[in-house]
């Protein structure tokens, strides 16, 4: 997969545009109560929206404190799933949402992830567990994926890469910054 290129910078015919529609959009807040009225309703409503999607992630992580990656395995049949595949899926899925998690999640309605960001958190995932991602419309769990559990299933079906090992986490493909020591210089 090639990676994306660099955004293009702003025109100065971008950058008028811009000035033009903020400018508008200030000269409208001053001049209008309508327009006072409707811009403060949609930051009142996507204030509260927020405040509540917070509140039900705290209330979930707080359900769910003592969940581990063994409780998350545990869930799943015994012997039936590539360890690899699953302990990828916890850990990268894990550190994109910040909370404990269950194979029987749904990912679109209770961790709310987009279906573009799930392709890019398949990718990361079957390139730690040593999984081609290159052909995936001969999958049988093609647009099936509910849950975790079926996001592991999804990776399972696609065949392993040639020469490739899965990597245990995604920590140790980084390179971590070691301070150089503080030695007197003599």
């Amino acid at each position: 997969m090639l990676p994306l290129p660099a955004p293009d910078r702003l025109t100065v015919v971008g950058w008028i545009i811009a000035f033009a529609l903020l400018t508008g959009t200030a000269w409208g807040m001053i001049t209008s109560l309508p327009i006072r009225w409707a811009f403060g309703s949609i930051i009142t409503v996507i204030a509260v929206m927020t405040i509540l999607d917070h509140q039900r992630l705290k209330r979930i992580k707080e359900k769910r404190k003592d969940d581990t990656i063994c409780s998350f395995s545990r869930e799943l049949p015994a012997r039936r799933h590539d360890t690899w595949i699953v302990r990828a899926a916890y850990e990268e899925l894990s550190q994109h949402l910040h909370a404990p998690l269950r194979p029987s999640d749904d990912v679109k309605t209770l961790w709310r992830i987009d279906p573009d960001e799930l392709d890019d958190i398949a990718f990361n995932i079957a390139s730690r567990a040593g999984r081609c991602m290159d052909d995936t419309k001969d999958n049988p769990m093609l647009d099936r994926v509910v849950t975790i559990a079926d996001l592991i299933l999804f990776i399972e079906h696609q065949p392993r890469l040639p020469n490739k090992s899965p990597q245990p986490t995604g920590i140790s493909t980084t390179v971590s910054y070691q301070p150089p020591s503080n030695r007197a210089g003599g």
